[in-house]
């Protein structure tokens, strides 16, 4: 077993995880400063100690692999909590590293949440491990040329459907560490479906889970390649007010009343941490539970819908 132990530029390297894994070395506190009022790792939460099976090294990094034994990194570094009975709610937190102390609030968020963290992050790695600590689940960003390019830039990083895919997303896979699925928005790949399928497939090779944001344009692709897949269609925080941001979480309380999961997204805005910690603070009276998204990800796989 392993634990994320930092060399001192806050990367990970094979042989200063094996000294932990071994003993030989101490492992060092999460590497961000928002988890320090939390002396335990919440309950229920994702493994803190991660499996190096689940793990290739490459130039870039480690990136998630399917276990020799079969198990998969999108099952792996889900809650360990039991599954909630009732109508769930999963609730995804996007845009986590971008901003310290806006990060930090979804962190400290009382209750299960799942956070995108971006590629782009300073210190990366640590929001991952800080997330496990807090008990969220966590998602990695993948950044695709927008179809406002060169207006609306994805960055250095992005995938575009014109390039060849593997080399650079092994290098975005490798921004991360635990995590059970990427984040997409399908940008110019939206016109071009068809040259995401060779993406789609590299991260079903590598047991992860496609969480899509939009039409879901993506989504006959993921089916073909046997990814767990989830879509969503706005953000919660759409229009930032809180009457805007009230009536969105209670429609989505409604759908899951109705069919029995819903999932919504938004940043990390103090009046959307605000607002969401109103509204879960009722949410067990009213007989509805939050989740993180792979307990939505296990009914998409079992063929019982990927629209909440």
């Amino acid at each position: 077993m392993i634990v994320e132990s930092p060399t001192s530029e806050g990367r990970e390297t094979l042989e200063t995880l094996v000294r932990v894994a071994e003993g030989r070395e101490a492992t060092l506190p999460p590497l961000t400063t928002s988890d320090r009022g939390q002396r335990l790792p919440a309950a229920g939460g994702p493994p803190l100690v991660l499996d190096p099976t689940l793990f290739e090294a490459t130039p870039h990094g480690f990136v998630p692999r399917i276990a020799p034994d079969g198990r998969q990194p999108w099952n792996a570094h889900r809650r360990r909590a039991p599954p909630a009975r009732g109508p769930r709610v999963a609730i995804i937190l996007v845009e986590i590293g971008l901003d310290e102390k806006a990060s930090a609030s979804a962190l400290a968020a009382g209750f299960p949440v799942t956070l995108v963290v971006s590629p782009y992050a300073d210190g990366e790695r640590g929001w991952y491990r800080s997330a496990r600590w807090a008990g969220h689940e966590t998602l990695l960003q993948l950044p695709v040329r927008p179809l406002g390019f060169p207006t609306d830039d994805a960055g250095p990083l992005s995938l575009e459907p014109d390039a060849t895919p593997n080399s650079r997303l092994d290098v975005v896979l490798a921004r991360g560490i635990g995590y059970l699925g990427v984040f997409v928005a399908a940008g110019q790949f939206a016109a071009r479906p068809a040259a995401f399928d060779p993406i789609a497939g590299a991260l079903a090779s590598r047991g992860l889970a496609l969480v899509e944001v939009g039409s879901g344009v993506l989504e006959p692709l993921a089916r073909y390649q046997r990814l767990p897949y989830l879509n969503l269609s706005k953000a919660v925080d759409r229009e930032p007010s809180p009457e805007a941001i009230d009536a969105a979480l209670a429609a989505l309380e409604v759908r899951a009343r109705e069919d029995g999961f819903a999932a919504g997204y938004g940043r990390p805005f103090a009046i959307t941490i605000e607002r969401l910690v109103h509204w879960a603070a009722g949410l067990h009276s009213r007989g509805v539970s939050l989740v993180g998204v792979g307990e939505l990800l296990d009914r998409a796989v079992e063929g019982k819908g990927s629209k909440p």
